[in-house]
């Protein structure tokens, strides 16, 4: 028969729960641990389903997880698909620009060739220097597309989408509605549970990335834009694009791996999920100014885009993943982006 203070201490560990282990950087272990010899019991999974025993990557320890036949590859394969789908929404806004390249290309051809054969006129001379003919614009078709555009976005999404589920998986992040769906334990509820949660997210950050166009108006600056060039539905399908691409890079292995980082560390004081969501904020921050200042924005315009852009898309959707998984914050960025290009155009 137990004694009292047995008794005692077992009480106190029902009570008390799980105690987190993310300060640690230790793995989190799933209830009973010990009576199953550090596996989740019978029936029930571990935190971030997949990860069993959450790898750490150990000397011992095969570092990838994504491999055939494992919950992992089937998550890999499903955020695949949705990137090639995201890739192929392009195809319209991209079809306009090209088209639009390639008629002023057709323009400036018939002056270029003259200038060639005005400076090289004999047979001899125009033979030598061939190499400088101008060429004749190649008017684009679906292949070029899905060959420079669609399949090199793929491929890299791939990368970053295989290491996010390496990183995540060692967290205590990652893709709860994808891991139960794919196990065949989806349930309605999850689809209802991501409406209410993932929609209103989207909508403020759809305020958010706003507040980016309307502060380029009061400075003045709105006609730099290039949103107002397109049909707004070629645009939004494009943005839909770049969410998907935005939270699979900054969101899912950015967060993921920052997080992961500074859970290891000892030294750090604060939490170590803010920090990681700070940080990949600040990174998304530069990158998009970046992009910007290098496409020919003003200083101001460059500076005040990019830090709108990145706290939303970053920093509050970083968040949401942190909170509810990658499903919420792809689909928080999706409504978000998708409908930004409509109320752009009104604003501008």
């Amino acid at each position: 028969m137990a004694s009292k203070k047995q008794k005692k201490k077992k009480k106190k560990l029902a009570a008390g729960g799980q105690r987190a282990t993310y300060a640690t950087g230790k793995k989190v272990e799933p209830p009973d641990a010990e009576k199953t010899g550090g596996k989740a019991p019978a029936g029930k999974k571990a935190p971030g389903a997949g990860a069993r025993d959450r790898p750490e990557g150990g000397r011992g320890e095969q570092w990838n997880i994504v491999r055939r036949g494992t919950l992992e590859m089937k998550v890999f394969l499903a955020i695949m698909a949705l990137l090639a789908l995201g890739a192929l929404l392009q195809y319209p806004l991209w079809t306009d620009v090209a088209n639009e390249q390639y008629q002023e290309l057709g323009e400036e051809y018939p002056a270029q060739l003259k200038e060639w054969e005005n400076k090289y006129k004999t047979k001899e001379e125009r033979k030598e220097h061939e190499k400088e003919k101008p060429q004749e614009p190649k008017k684009p078709v679906f292949g070029d597309f899905l060959l420079y555009q669609a399949l090199i976005l793929v491929l890299q999404g791939a990368i970053f989408t295989f290491l996010a589920i390496n990183v995540s998986r060692r967290t205590d992040m990652g893709t709860p509605v994808l891991d139960r769906a794919l196990s065949g334990e989806g349930r309605l509820s999850d689809a209802w549970d991501m409406l209410i949660n993932a929609v209103p997210w989207g909508i403020a950050t759809l305020v958010v990335l706003l507040l980016s166009t309307i502060t380029g108006e009061a400075l003045g600056l709105a006609g730099e834009t290039r949103i107002q060039e397109y049909p707004a539905w070629k645009s939004s399908l494009n943005f839909i694009n770049l969410a998907i691409n935005n939270q699979v890079l900054f969101v899912f292995l950015a967060v993921s791996a920052l997080v992961w980082m500074f859970t290891r560390s000892g030294r750090l004081k604060v939490e170590p999920h803010w920090a990681g969501i700070v940080a990949a904020t600040l990174l998304a921050f530069g990158y998009f100014y970046m992009i910007s200042s290098s496409s020919g924005d003003k200083v101001v315009i460059a500076l005040a885009g990019s830090f709108f852009f990145a706290l939303s898309l970053v920093g509050m959707l970083g968040y949401l993943y942190w909170k509810k998984g990658l499903e919420y914050s792809l689909l928080a960025g999706i409504v978000a982006l998708g409908l930004y290009p409509f109320l752009a155009v009104l604003i501008t």
